[in-house]
This record gives C-alpha cells, structure tokens and sequence, in this order.
C-alpha cells in the first residue's frame, strides 16, 4: 500500500499553471445565469439578497421564503421579497390567476 506524504504540498509554480488552466472553465454544477433552474435561483437569491427579521407584507415574524413577485421568475433581485407562507400562498394566488 502506498504511503501518503502529509507534509506534501504545491508548489507555487504549479499552483499558477493549474490556475491558468482552470480560468475561464465552469465546475461543478455551474449553469449560465439565463439556465439556472427553480431551486437555483432561490438559492441565489437567499444568498444575495439579505433575510429580514419580519415578513415585508404583514410584519410577522414568521419563517420567511423567497417569494417571486412577477411570477416570471427573473435573476433580478428586486422581483423577489421574503414574505411569511402565509402571505407566499396569497402571492402565488394573485400569479396564478386564483384570486
């Protein structure tokens, strides 16, 4: 079996060459921003935009999701707000037509 140096590391040159090859290359899970799916782009706007302590409809507080506004589901942070379930299923109503 072979033995595993744990002292062992990259030296500065290579780092830049492997630096300079990866520039520019997507990893991992990496989507365009016009291909992100549905849980990405809640997931980004969770990240991006800041969590208030109260729903931003009725002032509860509440848990709070991420809730589209336009029902469009666009990469713009200000078609989003956090708003309680409560106030999310009524938003959802009003998009899809419901009430």
């Amino acid at each position: 079996m072979p033995t595993i140096n744990k002292n062992w590391k990259w030296s500065e040159e290579s780092k830049k060459r492997q630096s300079e090859i990866r520039k520019g290359v997507p990893r991992g899970h990496y989507k365009p921003k016009e291909n992100v799916g549905y849980w990405g782009l809640h997931d980004w706007i969770k990240r991006t935009l800041s969590k208030p302590d109260k729903c931003q409809e009725c002032h509860k507080s509440n848990k709070l999701d991420a809730a589209n506004i336009s029902g469009q589901y666009l990469r713009d942070i200000n078609d989003w707000v956090f708003v309680c379930r409560s106030c999310h299923k009524q938003y959802d109503m009003m998009i899809n037509g419901k009430i």
